[in-house]
Formats: C-alpha cells, sequence, structure tokens
C-alpha cells in the first residue's frame, strides 16, 4: 500500500489511503523543493512561475479565494444560466468533423478528430479564435508539462518558449475581451473577478486560462482514443450503445475509470505524518496513483474488467475535494458526444493495429495515436 521509489517519492496505492489524502490538509499541493517548478525557481523559468499561479498547486487561503471565482464563473457559463448562452452546440462539432473524414477508409482517431474536436469546443467556450487552433493545441501540449517530470533540457526550453508565447496570446485576448466583453467564459470570468473586488491579478487569470484550456484539449483528446479503443475492444456493445444517451455516459465513465488518463498526482506533507505505521518527513513527495486506485478490487468488484454496468460515481480519476477538476462535465460531455458520432458514422469501425504504442510521458497515460478502419 506505501513504498518508497528510489526517487525518495512514496506511492501510495490503494483507494481508501488515496482518497483519504486528498482530503488531507497536511499535504500540500505547491511543487516539491525537488521539482523543477518549485517556487524558488520562479525567476528562472517561466514554468515555475506559473505553476505557482494556477489553481493545482496553490494552497488555501490564496488557493481558496481564486478556486470560488474560477469555479464560480465556470459553473455558471457552463449551464448557460446567464445571459451567456453556455456551451457550443458540441453534438454538430462533433458531427460537422466527422464529415470531413466520412470518405476515408482510414484515419487517426486522435490526430484526425480528437484534437481538432475538443480544440474547437474549447475554442467557443472560451471565445478563442478557432483559425489559431493549432497554435493553441501545440501550446498547450507544453503546459501539461508542468503535471508530468521534464525530462530534459531541451524539453525544458521548449516549455519556457510555448508558455511565453501562450502568456503573450492570453494577453492581448484579455485586452481585448475587457474593451469589449463577448459571449465566452474568459469574459464572463473578467466581470466575476471584478464583482469579487479582483482576487485575481493578471497573471492569475492569464495562466488559469491557459490551464483551462490546455486541461480541456490534450487529456480529452487522448482520452477519446482509449474510449474508441475500448469501443474496438468490445464491439458487442455497440448496439447497446447507440442512441442510448444514459449508457454511453456510463460507458464513458467506465473508460475513465479503467484506463485514467492521469495516472497519478503529487502532493507534499507539510509535516511529519503517519500513514502505515510509516514516518513520512516534512517536506516528503507523495504520489497519489489514481489509476491504481480506480482498480483496487476492495473499491471495485472485478476491477481489472471493463463493466460498463457498475456505479463509477466512487471514481478518482478527477481528483476530490477542493482540488477536484473543475472540468469533469464538460469532460464527459464532450467524450459522450465524440463518441456517439463516431459510432454513427462508423459502427463498424475496428483498430488497424492491435500493438498500440503510449507516451512515454510520467503521469500521464496517452495513446500516441489510433488508426481506425471504417469499413
Amino acid at each position: 500500500p506505501l513504498h518508497r521509489a528510489r526517487s525518495g517519492a512514496w506511492i501510495l496505492t490503494r483507494y481508501q489511503d488515496i482518497k483519504k489524502a486528498l482530503a488531507d490538509s497536511r499535504l500540500g499541493n505547491a511543487p516539491s523543493s525537488f521539482a523543477v517548478v518549485h517556487r524558488r525557481n520562479s525567476e528562472k523559468y517561466l514554468c515555475a512561475k506559473v505553476a505557482n499561479n494556477i489553481l493545482p498547486f496553490l494552497d488555501p487561503p490564496a488557493h481558496t479565494v481564486r478556486r470560488d471565482v474560477i469555479s464560480k464563473s465556470f459553473f455558471h457559463f457552463a449551464k448557460g444560466s446567464s445571459e451567456q448562452s453556455g456551451l457550443p452546440d458540441i453534438d454538430q462539432i462533433a458531427l460537422r468533423l466527422l464529415d470531413a473524414v466520412s470518405g476515408k477508409t482510414e484515419f487517426d482517431v486522435i490526430h484526425d478528430y480528437g484534437t481538432p474536436f475538443t480544440t474547437e469546443v474549447m475554442c467557443r467556450f472560451m471565445g478563442f479564435p478557432i483559425e489559431d487552433k493549432l497554435t493553441l493545441t501545440a501550446w498547450s501540449e507544453y503546459f501539461l508539462y508542468l503535471f508530468s517530470i521534464i525530462p530534459d533540457q531541451t524539453t525544458l526550453e521548449k516549455t519556457n518558449e510555448a508558455l511565453s508565447l501562450f502568456r503573450d496570446y492570453v494577453k492581448k485576448l484579455i485586452r481585448t475581451k475587457r474593451a469589449e466583453l463577448a459571449d465566452d467564459w474568459t469574459s464572463l470570468l473578467l466581470q466575476y473577478n471584478d464583482k469579487y473586488d479582483s482576487p485575481l491579478n493578471e497573471e492569475d487569470i492569464v495562466d488559469n486560462v491557459m490551464l483551462v484550456f490546455a486541461d480541456g484539449v490534450e487529456n480529452v483528446d487522448r482520452m477519446l482514443g482509449t474510449t474508441v479503443k475500448l469501443l474496438c475492444e468490445h464491439p458487442q456493445l455497440r448496439e447497446r450503445l447507440l442512441g442510448n444517451s444514459s449508457l454511453l455516459e456510463k460507458f464513458v465513465d467506465e473508460c475513465l475509470r479503467y484506463e485514467s488518463p492521469v495516472q497519478f498526482i503529487g502532493r507534499v506533507a507539510r509535516e511529519d505524518i503517519i500513514i502505515h505505521e510509516q514516518t513520512i518527513k516534512a517536506d516528503s513527495v507523495i504520489l497519489l496513483m489514481l489509476g491504481s486506485a480506480n482498480r483496487d478490487e476492495q473499491q471495485f468488484s472485478d476491477a481489472d474488467c471493463f463493466l460498463i454496468d457498475r456505479d463509477n460515481r466512487s471514481m478518482l480519476t478527477f481528483g476530490r475535494g477542493a482540488h477536484a477538476c473543475l472540468g469533469r462535465a464538460l469532460v464527459r460531455q464532450q467524450l459522450a458526444a465524440a463518441l456517439s458520432a463516431l459510432i454513427q458514422h462508423f459502427p463498424r469501425m475496428k483498430l488497424k493495429e492491435q500493438n498500440l504504442q503510449w507516451e512515454k510521458r510520467l503521469g500521464h497515460r496517452w495513446l500516441t495515436g489510433l488508426v481506425i478502419e471504417t469499413r
């Protein structure tokens, strides 16, 4: 249940332990002193400065007030409960993008469909120009290195360069929106921030807007590839899913449990604590293995079996508590809409390759690509 890696980090693997850890105020979210993105490197590396401004790496009270403004504006817009129209028509975007590949006998689900789909959804949600989607996607991929281990100096330099360009882009966009508010979440965030006496400064706003966009694109397009992989491996489910939105949602949730796109999240002990009779010293890194928790037999019966009729409300894919993923409902909506359109267009689709490759990126379980044959 508790293992110490050669790096010195503690690895926590069981569901109940991880659930408890997610609610433990003695475990902080600020980056470890051993990490490149630790606060002490904020003047040296842009990636460290950005990391220490975004919600996932903040502890109370800095986290609390920022999360309140961001989450309230996000859920307000997502529900369409204001003058803003809310979510873009995700189903129509999915169908339209599939029309573009409908004549092909094979295509890459992630790169030819998933990435254009999630990028357009997030551009429309956040008020980013659609014509910039390729550049935004490239920047987003580097943004998510903040949640992984930056493997080498070259990647570090490219990450800092991408973040700099992404930041400048969002700053200009926000200046435009301040001059003329539009029908999008970024505009609503600015309004909420003013309403709450501006708890977020410009840097906070820019970096957290980048966070929401990047997370809404990169994890979702790769997860779509995984859901299609699992569907092709269980072809008997296709007829059940076709036209059954509630069952499709259960299928998506089982995919998110069975193949967790984020394999672990890190915490840092803020004081000496004891877990499983082991003293973990202050400032030690603890990795909460979400993928392992979601396969824990004590929580999920037949955990290593893919069963879409199970109750997945307890899965930890999106975390828990104050740092739970803001966009979890939007992620589910995107995956369900994209998958539904695929089943309608290509009811006989199958995998072209059986030996699939996964990205060599610690912390994320992402396919490098997924080519399907449509006939």
